[in-house]
């Protein structure tokens, strides 16, 4: 899916909580095309002011996934690999709708923006999860505990459709 005639653009996620000043870091660091809070317009928009913020960081790789070096991103961001012609509109809702998911029929919510969700489930994801977590997403790229970087490359398949549930052993306790 991530070909070489797709131009791609890069969606940082960044928890708020963990890295108050994101926004004002990654504005020094380089250009931010646009930001949306993850939590406005959805069911959690009571609690905006603790929401992690989406972030359009342009279409070149380097720069992007180098934001996942700054001081306190590599524990608290992903960076997304998002195909140009998705619009902002449709992959603010797939993320609001990952946000909330079932496991064995219980809503839980799920940090998909921090290393520590991808280190603890990625390798043990089926290609369902991977299509419901990436959506139109082509990877979700984070550095590791060792701050290497990791990518999780979303495998061929039909998209599922909300609400979405998860399936993998991983999750089974």
């Amino acid at each position: 899916m991530n070909d070489r005639n797709v131009m791609m653009k890069y969606w940082l996620v960044v928890d708020t909580l963990r890295v108050p000043n994101a926004m004002d870091v990654l504005k020094s660091h380089g250009p931010v095309q646009q930001a949306f809070a993850l939590y406005a317009g959805s069911a959690f928009d009571y609690a905006l002011d603790k929401s992690p913020m989406v972030i359009d960081l342009g279409s070149h790789r380097e720069a992007a996934l180098s934001c996942l070096s700054l001081p306190g991103f590599a524990t608290s961001a992903v960076v997304f690999d998002v195909g140009e012609s998705i619009s902002v509109e449709k992959w603010r809702s797939h993320l609001q709708s990952i946000f909330l998911v079932e496991i064995d029929r219980q809503p839980i919510m799920v940090r998909f923006y921090t290393d520590a969700f991808w280190e603890a489930y990625a390798q043990g994801l089926n290609d369902s999860d991977k299509r419901v977590l990436l959506g139109e997403a082509s990877a979700v790229n984070w550095l590791s505990s060792d701050q290497r970087l990791q990518t999780l490359s979303r495998p061929e398949g039909e998209n599922a459709t909300p609400p979405y549930a998860l399936t993998s052993s991983i999750f089974k306790h």
